[in-house]
C-alpha cells in the first residue's frame, strides 16, 4: 500500500481517486483526497522525513489540481496512523512547510491518525481540519488536548470526529444517546454552537476492510448521529 501511495499517479497506483473523480457530479461542492503521511512512510523506511514531506507534498497539490478542474473545492487528508510521538524541530520544520505548500495548492488541509495520535504536534501545524479517532471516548480525548484543540476551534479550525466504531460492531439505534455524550464532552472547546458549526461526523476509520454490511451499519449510525445534530442542536434541514 506504502508503494502504491509513492507511484506515480495513474489509475494502477490510485484506482479509488481515479474511480471517484469518473464522477464528481453530486451536489456536495467538496471532493476529499487522501495522501499517506511522512511519518507513516518514513517509519516504514521509504526514506527520511524532509523527503517524504516534499514527496506527500506533490501528491497531494496533484490531487487538489484534479479535483479542482473537475468544478469542485479539494480537501487533502494526510493519514497518519504512525504519528504516535512528538517531532524533532527539522521534522516540524518540513511538516509545517508541508502543510503550508497544500494549502498554496489550493486546498484544505488535515489530518486523519486513528488511535492514539500525537495531537499536541499535529494541531500546532494548523491545519485546517483534523479527524481523530474518538470512537472510544471523546471526553478523554478532549480533556488530553483541551487546550490546543480550544484554540484550533477559535482560530476557525474544524474537527472531524470519528465517532462511529469500525473494529467493532456499531451500536445501531443509540445515536441520540451517543450523540448526548459527545455534546457533554465538547463543553470544555466553548460555545457549543460554534463548536458544533466546526465540525462532522465520520467514522473512527477507513471501510475497506469491513464487509458490505459492516459498512452499511457504520454509515447508517454515521448518517443518524449527524441528522439529529443538524436538527435538534443547529436548526439545520436534515440533509
Amino acid at each position: 500500500m506504502l508503494d502504491q501511495a509513492l507511484a506515480p499517479p495513474s489509475a494502477g497506483s490510485l484506482p479509488g481517486l481515479y474511480e471517484l473523480l469518473r464522477d464528481v457530479t453530486g451536489p456536495s461542492p467538496w471532493v476529499k483526497g487522501q495522501v499517506a503521511g511522512p511519518v507513516c512512510l518514513a517509519a516504514a523506511g521509504k526514506g527520511d522525513f524532509a523527503a517524504m514531506a516534499a514527496k506527500v507534498t506533490t501528491m497531494a497539490r496533484w490531487q487538489a489540481a484534479q479535483i479542482r478542474v473537475r468544478g469542485k473545492l479539494a480537501v487533502i487528508s494526510v493519514d497518519e496512523p504512525s504519528w504516535t510521538q512528538a517531532l524533532g524541530e527539522a521534522e516540524r520544520v518540513a511538516a509545517a512547510k508541508m502543510v503550508a505548500e497544500i494549502r498554496a495548492g489550493g486546498a484544505v488541509v488535515g489530518f486523519h491518525c486513528c488511535g492514539k495520535g500525537a495531537w499536541g504536534d499535529v494541531l500546532a501545524l494548523k491545519p485546517d481540519f483534523v479527524n481523530p479517532d474518538v470512537s472510544g471516548g471523546v471526553k478523554a480525548w478532549v480533556a488530553e488536548f483541551e487546550r490546543p484543540l480550544a484554540a484550533h476551534v477559535a482560530g476557525g479550525g474544524w474537527i472531524g470526529w470519528g465517532i462511529v466504531p469500525t473494529d467493532r460492531a456499531v451500536p445501531l439505534g443509540h445515536s441520540r444517546a451517543v450523540l448526548k455524550e459527545f455534546l457533554a464532552a465538547i463543553a470544555p472547546l466553548g460555545d457549543k454552537k460554534k463548536v458544533l458549526e466546526q465540525s462532522f461526523f465520520t467514522p473512527a476509520c477507513g471501510l475497506a476492510g469491513l464487509t458490505p454490511q459492516q459498512a452499511e451499519d457504520v454509515l447508517r449510525a454515521l448518517y443518524e448521529i449527524s441528522r439529529f445534530c443538524r436538527l435538534d442542536h443547529l436548526g439545520l434541514k436534515a440533509g
